[in-house]
């Protein structure tokens, strides 16, 4: 039987994602963020998630300590912003640790499930911070998608396969 460990790392949906994981018949078990590598390894994970806030997990990091199994990465978009509002003034088209990110999709330690947003579907902004933001989530989407193998679109709730 699949077990999934998630590591509570300060998120606001920690509990979600175990119910989710456990909707899909699939066992779940919350661990507290400083959980040992023996707490986690006697618990026979075939899967670990790394639930926190975008401050609180270093992704590449993150990823780089999976050896086997699946990852999920939810929300990229949140954790750009979050690099983008530590820089003062931006001027670049991308950031260092997107790029460092990406060079890890490209030989990835184990399975993942990188999950983003579409930034380009709305009604385009006045505000010059919004407007940039939406490029560099863009720019690194197209990224992720020119590397990946699979590339899915969820709108309304409905996947639709475009790559």
């Amino acid at each position: 039987m699949d077990n999934i460990v998630i590591l509570d790392c300060g998120s606001q949906f920690t509990q979600l994602i175990a119910r989710r994981v456990r909707e899909l018949k699939v066992h779940s078990e919350i661990l507290p963020y400083d959980a040992t590598l023996e707490q986690i390894a006697s618990r026979k994970p075939t899967g670990l998630i790394i639930s926190g806030g975008p401050k609180s997990v270093n992704i590449v990091q993150a990823v780089k300590n999976v050896d086997a199994g699946l990852c999920i990465i939810d929300d990229l978009a949140t954790w750009v912003e979050t690099i983008m509002r530590s820089r003062p003034s931006p001027v670049a088209e991308t950031y260092p640790e997107i790029d460092e990110f990406l060079q890890l999709l490209r030989n990835p330690p184990c399975e993942l499930i990188v999950v983003t947003r579409e930034m380009n579907m709305g009604l385009p902004s006045d505000s010059i911070e919004i407007r940039r933001y939406r490029d560099v989530v863009g720019r690194m989407n197209q990224r992720i998608a020119a590397i990946s193998q699979n590339v899915w679109l969820c709108v309304s709730g409905l996947p639709l396969k475009l790559k």
